[in-house]
């Protein structure tokens, strides 16, 4: 009952373990390999809880990062703003009924995939050729834009915390544009995609965001190959997503 629902309405895998309770699995992958997947169990008639079964934050100690109380709290301010708990067993969670099953799914697998993204913010990362190659392309195109053109702005997310936008179109009475860039091989470390997840979400005031403000990720998809799909699939809840070798297509609507 509960695999026919959510696949009617999202299409994972959904695996049955025993009465009342299943394991969804997601295209996406944790740093070592593993898939990322949470848990639905149903607790009553019209009642569901949606947990990753403390997988991710363990996922994270796995990986060599030291969940300190000052981190543990920043993960559960930061998922309290998407509606989502973090408990003191470390499980990120949500109670669901089925009406709103399928979108309490979507947050908690959204919120396992930033939080594993989080560990990018504890360590040094290396220069990001693509996205240098991409704000060289802006450059090239400046007097094409309506808006003015800004590279590496920062502005407060709701978490509090500092976001880079690397792009930035704003002014002449349009919405301002938040451009990110994201280069992952097919079976590579898809981190660095996680960790802009996060930031785009970091950034999205549920109040007024959509009126003032447009979210775009400029994906490599040469680099990506067969995996491209599963990337759109990753952002296509919070931003336009605009393969980089169809430039010529999205680079005059950015500037009109």
């Amino acid at each position: 009952m509960i695999c026919n629902s959510v696949l009617s309405h999202l299409g994972y895998d959904c695996q049955p373990l025993s009465s009342g309770l299943v394991r969804i699995n997601t295209p996406f992958f944790q740093d070592d390999g593993d898939v990322i997947g949470v848990y639905i169990e149903q607790l009553g008639d019209d009642k569901f809880l949606i947990t990753d079964d403390a997988k991710t934050l363990m996922n994270l100690e796995s990986r060599g990062v030291s969940l300190s109380q000052k981190r543990f709290n920043h993960i559960k301010q930061n998922l309290s703003y998407r509606g989502i708990e973090l408990n003191q067993r470390a499980e990120i969670n949500s109670i669901s009924n089925s009406a709103t099953l399928a979108q309490q799914l979507q947050k908690v697998i959204q919120s396992s995939i930033i939080t594993g993204g989080m560990a990018s913010d504890w360590f040094s990362l290396p220069e990001d050729k693509f996205e240098k190659e991409v704000k060289g392309l802006f450059r090239q195109n400046k007097g094409k834009f309506s808006q003015q053109l800004t590279f590496d702005n920062k502005f407060t997310g709701l978490s509090g915390h500092l976001v880079n936008i690397p792009i930035l179109l704003q002014g002449a009475n349009k919405p301002n544009k938040q451009i990110f860039t994201v280069s992952v091989k097919a079976q590579g470390n898809w981190n660095s995609a996680y960790s802009v997840l996060g930031k785009m979400t970091d950034l999205t005031d549920p109040t007024n965001n959509a009126q003032n403000t447009q979210q775009f990720v400029i994906i490599d998809d040469h680099n990506v190959g067969d995996q491209f799909n599963n990337l759109v699939l990753l952002f296509n809840a919070q931003a336009q997503v605009l393969p980089y070798q169809k430039q010529n297509i999205w680079l005059n609507k950015l500037a009109a």
